[in-house]
């Protein structure tokens, strides 16, 4: 079983980076180019749509990896993460796949939350706590992040 130890930074910290980066909570930004290998991959998965998307929590900011699926079109109802999903289109940070049958991440991608790469991934609402799981495991993201947590508070208690 993989690691699911560590913990990021502070919400406000990793706010601060947002707005240094012209970047808002609600705003996707292009990712940084390195991948520190501390933190664990996590995954999503459509399987009747045969979709895998992976990302990883990078400086604190979720960040999913290049070449990730998504799905061809937002099939939920309208919401913000749908205009947000519609820009990335745009920009080319998601192009088609070259089978046809899903959207590509053209570049890693960092959103503000799990939630908001989750929804652009599956093409409607999601719970990205919930969703995102440790590669090989079945552990959530909120679950990792929340053993992190209790790790860090016994390390800090000692």
């Amino acid at each position: 079983m993989p690691s699911i130890t560590g913990s990021g930074p502070s919400w406000s910290s990793q706010a601060e980076r947002w707005v240094s980066r012209g970047c808002s909570r609600s705003q996707a930004c292009a990712a940084p180019a390195s991948l520190p290998g501390s933190f664990p991959v996590f995954e999503l998965h459509l399987k009747k749509d045969g979709i895998t998307a992976t990302a990883r929590e990078i400086d604190g900011e979720f960040t999913v990896i290049e070449g990730s699926d998504a799905r061809v079109a937002w099939t939920g109802v309208e919401h913000a993460y749908k205009v947000l999903r519609e820009k990335l289109v745009r920009e080319g940070a998601i192009v088609p796949g070259h089978d046809g049958r899903a959207m590509r991440f053209a570049r890693d991608q960092v959103f503000a939350s799990p939630s908001a790469a989750a929804a652009v991934v599956v093409g409607r609402t999601a719970n990205g706590r919930n969703d995102w799981k440790v590669q090989g495991s079945g552990v959530s993201f909120g679950d990792w992040q929340a053993q992190g947590i209790e790790q860090a508070a016994r390390e800090g208690s000692l």
